[in-house]
């Protein structure tokens, strides 16, 4: 049968996929497609990023839903055994919700978490068949491949938090090039970039032309120790006017919409990463649209820390077109710069560290924004 769905695809995220006129899966202005041949011929263009990842399993404790297909679900039955925590290993496997295609299955979650995610974070399906043996959107995270016209545009999802601690420390993506190379040919389908993009509702711009104002915005944020004056530059280009902190409407419609969500995560084992990411998002953004002091007080060598952290991560967002899953391009940016302020913030309030060591501010709300607080 093949590989399932892209890395880039988001198959945890399928509620946002919707069907154009033309009869195009999209995300946003994101337009999905089959991989073509010439596909192969196209370069391939890595940020300049640092990463590693810490075994720590702070992803995989967050996702409602591990996608898997029919051959993943063979595969791993026959590594594993017949039985894993006193259940059948065939039983650990069941329908993705629609609208997912239906050869993609789900893991199932054992008190909140991946069936296969043992007690120290790690996965037993890796220490099993190696990393190879996992399912393609496992193997992949958190790496990103779009294609965009003439290029395909590599970044990394900005939701692990390994992003956060290693942005500095890791291994540059551009030192290890060939794993990119090998995913990508893996994929079945693809997100692309539009020829058109929309800045809002009423203007549009070519493709160059959105990539040139990406370009230019991630130039000014290579080298600065805080990349909230040069986001807020790139907004102006858009004709976006930003006031920070954000307006008080915004942070209490975030915080009524994380404490709808914590009500639901309620029901979720103590243990799960996802309950404990919910459950602090929503005391913080109570807290913060209640009028807490949002005054950080850092050193400077960490406000400087904290600072190239932030830009790491809002270089992932842009280098991968996140900005592109929102409807228009200033909407996208628009939540991207208040987020990166809610983070901020978040540090003076209650790091997402002291509610779970394994959790990152930056990556934590950025998760929270992109898979729960719908």
């Amino acid at each position: 049968m093949g590989r399932p769905l892209a890395t880039g695809y988001r198959p945890d995220v399928f509620t946002r996929v919707t069907t154009d006129a033309q009869g195009r899966t999209r995300q946003g202005q994101l337009i999905g497609r089959e991989v073509r041949p010439e596909d192969a011929q196209r370069p391939l263009h890595l940020p300049l990023l640092r990463a590693a990842c810490d075994g720590s399993g702070s992803c995989c404790s967050q996702y409602l839903q591990v996608p898997a297909s029919t051959e993943d679900r063979d595969r791993i039955v026959e590594l594993i055994g017949p039985t894993w925590r006193d259940r059948p290993t065939a039983d650990l496997f069941g329908p993705a919700p629609a609208p997912a295609p239906a050869e993609l299955l789900n893991i199932a979650d054992i008190d909140g978490r991946c069936a296969f995610q043992e007690d120290d974070g790690g996965c037993a399906v890796h220490a099993a068949g190696g990393p190879m043996a996992k399912p393609q959107p496992c193997l992949a995270y958190p790496a990103v491949l779009i294609v965009c016209g003439e290029e395909w545009h590599a970044s990394l999802r900005t939701e692990c938090a390994c992003l956060a601690r290693s942005a500095l420390t890791g291994v540059p993506l551009s030192a290890e090039p060939q794993p990119w190379v090998d995913l990508r040919q893996m994929l079945l389908r693809v997100w692309t970039v539009p020829d058109e993009v929309r800045i809002d509702e009423a203007q549009s711009v070519p493709r160059a032309a959105y990539v040139a104002w990406m370009r230019r915005t991630l130039a000014r944020m290579a080298q600065t120790f805080d990349p909230m004056p040069q986001l807020i530059e790139a907004a102006t280009e858009l004709g976006l006017e930003v006031a920070l902190p954000p307006p008080a409407d915004w942070l209490q419609d975030v915080a009524s919409r994380a404490a709808a969500q914590r009500a639901d995560a309620e029901g979720r084992s103590a243990g799960s990463g996802y309950r404990v990411a919910v459950e602090w998002g929503a005391t913080v953004a109570e807290a913060i649209a209640g009028g807490a002091d949002v005054t950080w007080s850092a050193s400077r060598g960490r406000a400087q820390h904290h600072g190239r952290v932030l830009a790491a991560v809002a270089t992932a967002q842009l280098h991968g077109h996140a900005l592109l899953q929102a409807e228009t391009l200033r909407w996208g940016l628009l939540e991207l710069i208040r987020v990166l302020w809610l983070a901020t913030a978040s540090e003076a309030v209650s790091p997402a560290s002291e509610a779970d060591p394994r959790f990152e501010s930056v990556t934590t709300w950025l998760f929270l924004f992109g898979h729960v607080l719908e």
